[in-house]
This record gives structure tokens, sequence and C-alpha cells, in this order.
């Protein structure tokens, strides 16, 4: 039994030392396998570094790309974001005026000027165009610029350039005159009452096209400017010449006009355009009727007109004068009634209000027409009150231009001398107060524009004098990305070939061993995870934006904070004027306490404005900073330096036998790897090297560049400066025409307003003078009819009893 147990540990001892040196076998083939794996990665990196392009890097020209940019801005225009396709055509304008790009960009940039009605702007484009005709770059977009150029001068009223445009016009091939053409040229010759031209060149329209309906609109007006020119000229007195000739019939009759409009109206109405045009022919048709004094005529063209037609108000109050010219009251008044209901604020709104009081007194509705006679005077009363104070307090121009401005009509305004909102509306939409307005708002947008450039400007420089300055040049960008890819990939070369001695290493060994081992195996982690492909890039700096974006979210939410206190103080400066509507007892000092306290509390919202405008600006500027470069990229590279110290002294000591005799047999060929690893990352870092001195000269060259732009910007703002003060001092004297003509016009509504109300009064005393006169006369004839009553009674009772005094003895 003893010898058989000692036999049973021999065998045991033994299995196990076959079982270790099986073990050793594995770990040394496995570690065989990483080193070789190692090799295959580091031949395959120094064979993709061996493609990268040596010398400086050629940035494409922007020229070569100008086609797909024109292409975008296209899309743009398209997709009807004017604002972004403006910019990127100015761009192309700017830098290449010599490529065959540079007429498309001028065209698509005056039509998307043209579609924001910025038609000042348009027109400089399109004249550019005109007067470049005959370079052949130019001459095939004669014909349409010519009649762009025709409906700016229209939408300007700037009828004197048609003249210069219609000695242009006959230049143009018979190849580009199409429909559009033939419809501005008609227009043209309309507005310059050249009425016979105007008519054979509209009829020249074909009716599948797109200006159809307009074409045959102006045409169906030159037949009604025509007939009401032959029936002035037949008006007038004979004249020695035509004195002998017989009378000529010279009643209006607008035949053609009429049928031309009714033309139009049988067309499809398959666009918003289409459909407006449709319904200004109706319009046109009743009026036409209306002057014919063809009341039933005009009131059935009228009823055209649906209630999602732009012209609907319109229509009512014009139908209203219609029946009232027919007689027929009640349903003048019913059309009022829904005129009042339809747009309560329109400037006819008033006006139909007091023609509808006037046919209710008329009607006998005393108190109805009494009601919307105190409704209009109650609601104008005070408007004028306030205007008048207005005008009175402000004697400046700027003060009319800062009320045209004004942005939140809805709130209502306070203090003493402001202005109500429906006096502003009424002002914007008076003589010259469209372009007014527009005036101050494109002002506004060149401030802002201006104000967008110098931060863009900001970035840019904050960009070229940070660390992560690569960002601005794409191409360099690219490079550099590809290189700290190889870079970091040998680091994982040199990764895996630490792993395999690992795998290899004795656990114990000498302090010093264990010192660098612990040292190299530090980096693993931080090795393992270096950005490798473009995706690893993107995601990283994707990572890195997520704190900005919850500050961005955080100064959102106090913005809607903002927003929600502002609302807060409007609402209860609004319910404070509808307490004062309704006459409630306040004490003589809470009005002003009140005021001042909300006063207090708009200034505290201005100053937290622009703190939250600040911080996003700071936010902008750190998401500026993000990218290659930055102060990852900058540890990255420290970790790839010292994971590289560490694992060559760790072998340099493993050579010398510290890690075992297995990890001193892998040295040899760990070492070669490692060898060929180095001279491939010195050639990369050097190519880096040089990547960076180009981005160094390149950033300086832009940052000049910049500082002109900086320079051409405070000129463009000096400029601005000028135009501000003399727009404030013009649109100031529109603004102070058009509201003294609202209040002129309130004026009247209340004076309007008064008489209904002195002439109902004077109708309701004659209603009942009428009604006592009535009355008199029904009791007169009733005294009269019991007077006769008694007489009959009273001679029937007399001749009775002479009759009975006769037979008596």
């Amino acid at each position: 039994m003893r010898s058989l147990r000692r036999r049973t540990t021999h065998y045991a001892a033994f299995a196990g030392l076959a079982l270790a040196t099986l073990a050793g076998s594995v770990r040394a083939a496995d570690a065989r396998r990483q080193t070789q794996q190692a090799r295959s990665e580091l031949s395959a990196i120094v064979l993709q570094a061996s493609s990268l392009p040596s010398g400086p890097i050629v940035v494409a020209s922007r020229r070569a790309a100008v086609e797909q940019q024109l292409a975008r801005s296209e899309l743009l225009y398209r997709g009807r974001d004017f604002a972004r396709a403006i910019e990127m055509l100015s761009g192309i304008i700017e830098e290449f005026p010599d490529t065959p790009s540079f007429p498309e960009a001028l065209w698509l940039r005056g039509e998307s000027y043209f579609a924001q009605d910025e038609y000042l702007s348009a027109r400089r484009d399109f004249q550019q165009l005109m007067q470049r005709r005959n370079e052949p770059r130019f001459a095939p977009y004669l014909g349409r610029v010519v009649g762009r150029q025709i409906d700016v001068a229209i939408r300007i009223q700037d009828f004197a350039s048609l003249k210069e445009i219609s000695n242009v016009w006959n230049e143009v091939p018979s190849s580009q005159v199409d429909a559009s053409f033939l419809y501005a040229k008609g227009k043209a010759l309309f507005f310059q009452s050249d009425l016979t031209r105007a008519e054979q060149t509209l009829q020249a329209v074909p009716l599948d096209s797109e200006f159809a309906h307009a074409s045959r609109y102006f045409l169906a007006m030159a037949f009604a400017r025509r007939e009401r020119s032959a029936f002035a000229s037949r008006s007038q007195g004979p004249s020695l010449a035509t004195e002998n000739r017989p009378p000529v019939d010279s009643k209006l009759s607008f035949a053609k006009a009429i049928g031309q409009f009714r033309i139009v109206t049988a067309l499809p109405a398959d666009t918003q355009e289409h459909k407006k045009i449709i319904d200004l022919s109706w319009m046109a048709i009743g009026r036409l009727y209306y002057e014919l004094e063809n009341y039933v005529q005009a009131a059935e063209s009228y009823g055209k007109l649906t209630r999602e037609s732009s012209e609907f108000n319109t229509m009512l109050f014009e139908l209203a004068w219609t029946y009232v010219r027919l007689g027929d009251v009640q349903r003048a008044e019913r059309a009022l009634e829904l005129l009042s209901a339809a747009d309560p604020e329109s400037q006819s709104a008033g006006d139909g209000a007091l023609l509808r009081a006037d046919l209710l007194l008329r009607a006998g509705a005393f108190e109805k027409s009494r009601q919307l006679y105190q409704d209009v005077r109650a609601l104008f009363e005070p408007m004028r009150v306030r205007m008048d104070s207005f005008i009175a307090k402000n004697a400046q121009s700027h003060a009319y231009v800062d009320t045209l401005a004004q942005q939140d009509l809805d709130i209502l305004a306070t203090g003493e001398h402001a202005l109500p909102p429906l006096a502003i509306r009424w002002a914007r939409e008076a003589d010259d107060g469209p372009a007014a307005y527009a005036t101050v708002e494109d002002l506004k947008q060149c401030r802002a524009g201006l104000d967008d450039s110098v931060l863009a400007l900001d970035k840019i420089t904050a960009t070229l004098k940070s660390a992560n300055r690569v960002r601005a040049f794409a191409e360099i960008r690219s490079a550099e990305e590809q290189i700290l890819s190889l870079l970091n990939r040998i680091a994982n070369v040199r990764l895996t070939v630490a792993r395999a001695l690992d795998s290899e290493e004795s656990d114990r060994g000498s302090a010093e061993f264990e010192s660098i081992r612990a040292r190299r195996r530090k980096y693993h982690d931080r090795v393992s995870k270096l950005p490798v492909s473009s995706t690893d890039f993107v995601g990283r700096d994707e990572r890195a934006q997520l704190p900005w974006d919850r500050v961005s979210q955080d100064v959102s939410r106090r913005v809607a904070e903002l927003d929600y206190l502002e609302a807060a103080i409007n609402g209860l400066r609004r319910m404070r004027q509808d307490e004062s509507k309704r006459g409630k007892p306040r004490s003589a000092d809470a009005p002003a306490n009140v005021e001042a306290e909300l006063a207090r509390h708009e200034r505290a919202i201005r100053d937290r404005r622009q703190r939250v405008a600040q911080l996003r600006r700071q936010v902008d500027l750190g998401r500026s900073q993000i990218g290659l470069g930055d102060a990852r990229y900058k540890r990255d590279a420290l970790a790839r330096l010292r994971f590289r110290d560490a694992l060559d002294e760790e072998l340099r000591l493993v050579a010398r036998g510290a890690g075992g005799a297995s990890a001193q047999a892998l040295a040899a060929d760990a070492k070669a790897v490692l060898g060929e690893a180095r001279r491939a990352e010195e050639a990369l870092d050097a190519r880096f090297a040089e990547l960076e001195r180009d981005v160094a000269a390149r950033a300086d060259q832009t940052l000049s560049v910049l500082e002109a732009e900086r320079e051409r910007l405070h000129q463009l703002a000096v400029t601005l400066e000028a135009y501000e003060a003399t727009a404030r001092e013009v649109v100031g004297k529109v603004a102070e025409r058009n509201l003294t003509t609202v209040r002129d016009k309130v004026q009247a509504l209340v004076l309007r307003a008064d008489v209904g109300l002195t002439e109902h009064a004077w109708e309701l005393r004659e209603e009942q003078l009428h009604r006592v006169r009535r009355l008199q006369r029904a009791r007169s004839r009733q005294e009269q009819q019991l007077d006769d009553e008694r007489r009959e009674i009273l001679d029937e009772s007399g001749g009775a009893a002479g009759a009975a005094g006769r037979t008596e003895p």
C-alpha cells in the first residue's frame, strides 16, 4: 500500500509538471500569436502612412466648388429659405465675379430679394445684369431681367423708369420672349397709358400659361380705362369742328371690360395667387355695375366672394352700399353686421358701424341705433384723446419712429400719452405706411446682421487663436485626423505587445521591474479608448458637446421664466386697466406705487436678459473650442508618450531576464516590432508638426483678413448709423403724417357719432311729437265722435219730448 501511494504521488507530480509545461506552451504560442498580430497591424499602418501626401496640404480651391455652392443656393431658394440663399449667393458674387456662375448667382440673389419684397436691392442686381447684357455670359438673362425690372418699377411706383426699360426690351431676342415677358411688357405699356399696344401685348399671352389670369385682368382694366377716356372726350362740349355732327350716345357700358373680367373668373383657380386675381375680377365687375347703377348685378357679383377671400371685408362694405342704393335696408344692415364681426378693427369698421346705425335709425330701430352710436363714440373718443395728447407732447420725429416700430401691439399700452394699438395699426396701413414700416424693419435687420457678423468674427478669431485652430481648415484637419488615427493604432500595437508580455512575465520581479510594469499598466485603459476611426472622432466631439448642451438648455429655461414674468407684468397692467374702466375705487397712491413696482421688475428683467445674452455668447464660444487639437488630444499625446517610454523601459529589463526566461525569449521579437513602431511614429510626428506649422501660418494670414473685415464692418456700422439718422427723420415725418391722418379720421368718426346721437335724439323727438300729434288727432276724433253721439242723443231726446208735449191736453 505504501508503494502504491508513492507511485500515485509520483504520477500526480509528473501530471502537474506536464500540465504546467503544456500551459506554458499555450501561453507562449498565444504570446507569439499576439506578437505576430501586432507585427501585421504595424505593417498595415506603415503602408497606410506611406500613402499620406507629403508637403503642404493643397486646400481645394473654392472656385472648383462654386457650382456646388450655386446648386445649394438654388435649393435654398426653391425651399424659400431666402436669407440663407442670399448669404451664400453673396459669397459667390463677391469672390468669383469672373466665373460662369456669377450671372446665375446675381439673378438668383435678385429673385431672392424680390421674393422678400426688398425691391431696391433686387433692382440693383437686375440693373447690373441689364447693363452687362452685351456680354455673352449675361445675354441669356435679358428677357427675364427686363420683366423683373418692370415688376420692381411698378411695385415701388417708379413709373418714370419704365421709359428707360422700354428702350431695352426691343433688344430682347425672340427666343427669350415668353409669357412672363409679354405680361410684364403689357403691364408697362398699361402704366404708360399706351392702351392700344398694351391690349395687343396682353392678348398675346397664352391662356394656358401661369400669367393668363393676371394678363387678362390688366387687359380688362385697359378696356375700362379706354371706355372712360372715350366717354370723357364725348362728354366735353362740342368744338367748332364737331358742333354740326349728330349727337352721340355718351352713356358708359363697360361691356368689353366686364366681358374680359368674366373670362378671368372662368379660368381655373389652381393657386392662391390665381384665386386672388379671380376675386379681384369679381370685385371689379361689381364696381363697374355699381358705377353703371345696375345694383342688382353689382350685388350678385359681390356675392361671388367667399369668406376665405382676402377681399371679403372690403366686399362687405361695398355690398352694404349697394343694398343701400337698392333700398334694401335689411340686407345692408346684415352685411354691415357681418363686417363688424369679421374684422372689427379694420379702417372701414368704424364707417360701417356708423352706416349701420344710420340705417337702423332710418328704419325706426332707435334703441339699436343709439347703442351703435354710443359704442362707436366709446371706442374712438379715448383713442382721439390719447392721440391728441401724444401729438401735442412729441414734437420730435424719433418718437413717431419708435411708435411705428412697436412689435407687441396686443399688449395694452399704459401711460397718459401712450398710443392705442389700433391707432398704430391704422398708421401702418395709411399712405406710405407699409414702406415706412418696412424701412424700419430693414434697418433693424441690418443692425442685427452687423451684430451677427461681429459675433461670427469673434467666434472665428477665438477659434484661430485657440489650440484647436485646425478645425478652421477642413483639409488640414482631415490630414491631421488621419495621422492621429495612425498614431493611436501604433499605440494599440504597443498595447498588444504589452498584453503578450503580461502573459509571459513572471508574477514577481524586482521592485524596479514591478514599478515600471505598474506604471505601464496604468495607461492600458486610456490607450484602448483612443479614437482610431472617423466615427470615433465624431462621437468624441459629440460627447464633449453634451455639457454645453446642458448649459444651453438651462439658459433656455431661464429665458422661458423671464418670458413668463414679463407676461405676468403685462397681465397685471391689463387687469389694472380693466378695473379702471369698471370704475373700481382705489387709494390715491395705489396706481403710482403699483406702476413703480412693475417698472422696477421690468428693469430687472431687462438686466437678466442682457446676462442671458452674454451666457449664450459664452456657450457659443465654448462650443467653438471643442475639436481636434483641444486639451483632450494633448492628454492623448502625453498618454501615448508615457506608455511608450514605460513599455520600452520594461522591455529593456525583460531582455536582461527580469521577467523570466519565457518573457526574455519573447523580448527579441517584441523589441523588433517596437523599434519599427517608433520609426513609423517619428515619421508621423514629423508630418504632424509640419501640418501644425502650416496651420499656424494660415491662421495668421486669416487673422489679418479678419481684421480687415472687422474694419469694414466698423465702416458699415458708421454708414448704417448715418442711414438710421436719415431714416428716422424721413420715416418720422411719414409716421407723424399718418398718425395725424388717423387722428383726423378718428375725430371725424367721433363727430359723426355725436351727429348721429343728435339725429337720433331729433328723430326720437320727431317720432314722439308725431305720436303725440297722432294721439291728439285720435283724441280729437274720439271727442268729436262723442260730441256727435251726444248731440244725436240730445236731439233724439228733445224730439221725443216735443212730440209728447203736443199730445198733452
